[in-house]
């Protein structure tokens, strides 16, 4: 598990879920270095059950076609993106389907974390990805 997810706390997490997408990643660009997100991008990357690792490349994939090709998904509050992620892995990874209740929601959180973080890392990277997400911040340096 990664070190974000202890960090962070319930009254935070439910903030960010009502506001628009976005803002997940405004708050890794102003909380976090670019070297930490990598390490938890990865530690949650490497988490994942390896039937789900498999299929990662058409999930990220889609998900990336759906936020980047349609600007406004920016918009859209946290929980809105996240039940979109859940729709998308249970069409691009069918995997999804060998796991129920607790198991397949901490999955979807994963998966969501894991949007998540790689949009954060990109978008550190790129002025022109945090253009089309509606950001002004800039990423946070060491």
């Amino acid at each position: 598990m990664a070190n974000r997810e202890l960090i962070m706390d319930e009254e935070l997490f439910d903030d960010l879920m009502q506001k628009p997408y976005r803002e997940w990643i405004d708050h890794y660009l102003r909380t976090t270095e670019l070297p930490e997100m990598e390490l938890e991008l990865g530690e949650f990357i490497g988490a994942l059950p390896d039937q789900v690792y498999e299929e990662m490349p058409s999930f990220m994939d889609a998900a990336m076609r759906f936020l980047v090709g349609q600007p406004r998904s920016w918009d859209l509050p946290g929980s809105k993106v996240a039940s979109l992620i859940a729709v998308v892995a249970d069409e691009k990874i069918p995997a999804v389907a060998n796991f129920s209740g607790d198991e397949r929601d901490s999955l979807y959180g994963a998966l969501f974390d894991v949007v998540t973080l790689f949009f954060s890392v990109r978008s550190a990277e790129s002025e022109e990805l945090r253009q089309i997400m509606g950001l002004t911040v800039s990423p946070r340096r060491t």
